[in-house]
């Protein structure tokens, strides 16, 4: 028998954690491509690998952008609820955790954000 944890939890928790992960991922290989790709060659001649650390977190930016009001469209929820014999129900008590998400998406924004405006300022005082 499985204990609380393992039913309730453990499924947002493996969620969260791949989105985390994912977000991590976009993020290096968004540095991974500014900071090797002969195309900005000039750019990173003058600012180094600051040009990578002002550019990588746009690409988990844009992501979360694009999930952060998926969780609180009741439409989509509601549809995703009826279908009781598709959708298990470790998922409909996960679809209740969706403010959380909002939430941890809307934080995501902001650490990247900032990362993105740091990286730009010092930018503009290295070549001002």
């Amino acid at each position: 028998m499985a204990s609380g944890f393992v039913i309730n939890e453990l499924p947002k928790w493996i969620f969260f954690g791949t989105w985390f992960l994912l977000n991590i991922a976009l993020f290096i290989y968004n540095f991974y491509i500014f900071q090797t790709v002969p195309g900005h060659y000039f750019v990173r001649f003058y600012v180094r690998e600051a040009l990578a650390f002002a550019r990588a977190p746009s690409l988990p930016i844009n992501f979360n952008v694009i999930l952060i009001l998926l969780p609180v469209c009741r439409n989509i929820l509601s549809v995703i609820r009826g279908c009781t014999r598709v959708v298990p129900r470790s998922v409909r008590r996960l679809l209740d955790k969706n403010l959380a998400f909002h939430k941890a998406i809307a934080w995501m924004l902001v650490v990247s954000s900032a990362m993105h405006i740091i990286a730009h300022y010092y930018n503009y005082e290295r070549l001002a």
